[in-house]
């Protein structure tokens, strides 16, 4: 995951990539790829290397081409404007999140086809952008990351370093003790009050990581399986808390979470002022890979209206 995400500050590319790495004996790794052709638009990119043995080594990268955007300088000098620019888009609204080194994640609506000129570029350092787009038309809001990207400020540019290889298979209880500790941590570096634990609603999210792995997709909701932890927690506990979800799935613990901080939104999920408790809980994919993923579902809770109590069934005679 840290060599994924570097390359794709390096290369600049805005947008989420995926990457796969096949040796073969040098035929184009078509099966590899065959999902592809459903997916629509996209920007791919392919890197080989032959061996005196006649095997390749095919790199291959690639991404949804979700939404234009004017081309951007990838570094910025100090005090600089950074000119952003997108095109048309099939959603109610785009929303722009901006991480910088140390503030809180700003939050800007854009328009279709509008010059928006950002500064406050104020320290060194590298700035995350996002731009998620929001349908908001009936019961459940969707939201789509569109643009994913970084900006050096008076800063060089991250080296790419060749990815790590995990052999120890994580334990989920010990990842969600390493995660709170985590997450509070990443407060306090933002001056925020740090998090408590709140007990009730952990079975529910080691339940959703678990259907998560079970059924090898990373969501907030899994239609036919499960409506997620705000619809099971309502169900179990009163009054209704105020959930601010993140998910994802990586092979150790330190990985999820570099994926979750890596995206300007579901930082500021982490970030959440009002928030004063947090129920985490993980689980491993059921597979005979040597090397299980870990799947993961964070809940930053606000109780506005009191903190939930079980709803304990009653026993009535009739």
């Amino acid at each position: 995951v840290d060599s994924m995400v570097k390359a794709e500050k390096t290369a600049g590319y805005p947008s989420q990539a995926h990457f796969i790495k096949v040796m073969n004996s040098g035929g184009f790794p078509t099966s590899y790829l065959a999902h592809l052709r459903n997916m629509g638009l996209i920007d791919i990119g392919v890197s080989t290397r032959k061996f005196a043995d006649g095997r390749v080594l095919w790199i291959i990268g690639w991404g949804k081409h979700i939404l234009e955007m004017d081309p951007i300088p990838l570094s910025l000098p100090l005090d600089g404007v950074l000119p952003l620019r997108i095109g048309e888009f099939d959603a109610d609204r785009a929303i722009l999140y901006v991480a910088s080194p140390d503030q809180p994640v700003e939050r800007i609506e854009l328009l279709p086809e509008a010059h928006r000129w950002l500064q406050n570029f104020h320290v060194p350092g590298e700035y995350r952008l996002e731009v998620l787009l929001q349908d908001t038309e009936g019961a459940q809001q969707s939201n789509e990351i569109a643009l994913l990207f970084s900006v050096f400020v008076d800063t060089p540019l991250p080296t790419v370093h060749t990815t790590s290889i995990h052999s120890a298979v994580p334990n989920p209880i010990q990842a969600e003790q390493e995660l709170f500790m985590a997450v509070n941590a990443l407060r306090r570096e933002r001056h925020l009050h740090p998090l408590k634990p709140f007990e009730l609603f952990v079975p529910l999210a080691r339940e959703h990581s678990a259907l998560m792995a079970s059924t090898g997709t990373v969501q907030h909701r899994i239609m036919g399986v499960t409506d997620g932890v705000p619809e099971r927690a309502a169900n179990m506990a009163h009054p209704r808390a105020n959930h601010y979800q993140n998910v994802a799935a990586a092979r150790t613990a330190d990985e999820a979470l570099a994926l979750a901080i890596d995206s300007p939104g579901h930082f500021q999920v982490f970030l959440c002022e009002s928030c004063t408790h947090m129920s985490i809980g993980a689980a491993l994919e059921p597979t005979y890979h040597p090397n299980p993923r870990l799947y993961v579902t964070w809940e930053v809770l606000e109780f506005s209206r009191g903190e939930p109590q079980r709803i304990e069934k009653l026993n009535r005679d009739y």
